[in-house]
C-alpha cells in the first residue's frame, strides 16, 4: 500500500472515495489537503482536510468496504498527522460525523484507537426517531382539541408565509432563507400559528437530513416558546395521517434549550452527530 497526494490527475481515480463537497473543492483548487492510499493503481481509501481557526478539520474520510481492517484508515490519518508535524500551525485534528448507516457506528471506536476523544455537543446535535416513537412521547398525552389558529402551510396564504420567512430569517432563526415557500418543504406537515392576519410562529418540515422527515426549523416568534408545543403536536398529527408509523424522523437541535426540548418531547430520540478531536504535539 502507498500513501500519496490526490491531485488533479488522480482525482478521477479517488473521487468515489470522497464526499462530493470535498471532490468539488479539489476541482476548484481550494486549499485542501487530500491523501489517498493506493495499491496496484487502485484507490483503497481517501481523506481530505482543511485548516480552520487553529484546527485541521477532516472533511472526508472513507475506506472502500472491501479493504477495511487493513490499516488503510489509520494510514490516512497518521499520514495527515505527519504532514502537520512538518510545520503546520494546527493545534489539533477534528472530525465530525453523523451516524446514518450501521457502518458509521465503527467511527467512534476507530477514532478513539487513534487517540481522539469525543467532545461535548453543547446542545448542537441531530436526533433520530420514528413517528411511532414520537407518538409514544409525552407530547401526545396532552388532552383537548387543537387550536383553530394552527394551520398546515398548505392552508396558509403564500404571502403570509413569505413575510414570516423574511421576519424569521432577519431575527436569526436557524433556517435557509425561503424555507417556508420552498417546494421541498412538506406543506401538509409543516404548521403555522396564524393570528390577526400574520404568522406568529411555525414549525417547518422537509426531507433534508438523510431523506428522513426532518424538522428543519422551529420558530417561536411572537407566539413565544409556549406556541411550539401546540405547533409540534399538530404537525406530528398531520405527519401520522400522511406517513406510516415507521417513518424515520430527524430533528436538529441548535442550542442547549432546543436539545432539552427534544429530549423532553421525544425521550426515545437518539443523538447521532459526534465530534472527535486530538491534540497535536508541537
Amino acid at each position: 500500500m502507498e500513501l500519496g497526494w490526490i491531485g488533479p490527475e488522480s482525482l478521477a481515480v479517488c473521487r468515489s472515495l470522497l464526499l462530493p463537497a470535498a471532490a468539488e473543492a479539489l476541482e476548484r483548487r481550494e486549499p485542501l489537503t487530500a491523501l489517498a492510499v493506493t495499491e496496484d493503481g487502485l484507490a483503497l481509501g481517501a481523506l481530505a482536510a482543511h485548516l480552520e481557526d487553529g484546527s485541521c478539520v477532516i472533511d472526508s474520510l472513507y475506506v472502500s468496504p472491501e479493504h477495511r481492517r487493513r490499516g488503510v484508515g489509520r494510514r490516512l490519518v497518521e499520514g495527515l498527522e505527519g504532514l502537520l508535524a512538518e510545520g503546520s500551525e494546527a493545534a489539533e485534528l477534528r472530525l465530525s460525523y453523523t451516524v446514518t448507516l450501521p457502518e458509521h457506528e465503527a467511527m467512534g471506536p476507530f477514532l478513539a484507537a487513534l487517540g481522539f476523544a469525543p467532545e461535548e455537543d453543547e446542545g448542537e446535535n441531530i436526533y433520530f426517531a420514528t413517528l411511532e416513537q414520537a407518538a409514544d412521547g409525552p407530547l401526545f398525552r396532552r388532552t383537548g382539541g387543537g387550536s383553530k389558529e394552527i394551520l398546515p402551510f398548505a392552508r396558509v396564504d403564500g404571502a403570509l408565509l413569505t413575510r414570516a420567512d423574511r421576519t424569521a430569517w432577519q431575527q436569526g432563526a436557524p433556517m435557509a432563507r425561503g424555507l417556508l415557500t420552498d417546494a421541498r418543504t412538506d406543506k401538509e406537515v409543516s404548521c403555522a400559528l396564524v393570528r390577526a392576519g400574520r404568522v406568529e410562529a411555525f414549525v417547518a418540515f422537509d426531507h433534508s437530513c438523510c431523506q428522513r422527515l426532518t424538522l428543519a426549523c422551529a420558530w417561536s416568534g411572537a407566539g413565544g416558546p409556549a406556541a411550539l408545543a401546540g405547533l409540534l403536536l399538530e404537525a406530528f398529527r398531520q405527519a401520522r395521517e400522511k406517513y406510516p408509523p415507521e417513518t424515520p424522523l430527524a430533528i436538529q437541535a441548535v442550542s442547549p434549550a432546543s436539545a432539552a426540548l427534544v429530549r423532553a418531547l421525544l425521550p426515545q430520540a437518539v443523538p447521532v452527530s459526534f465530534t472527535y478531536a486530538k491534540p497535536l504535539d508541537g
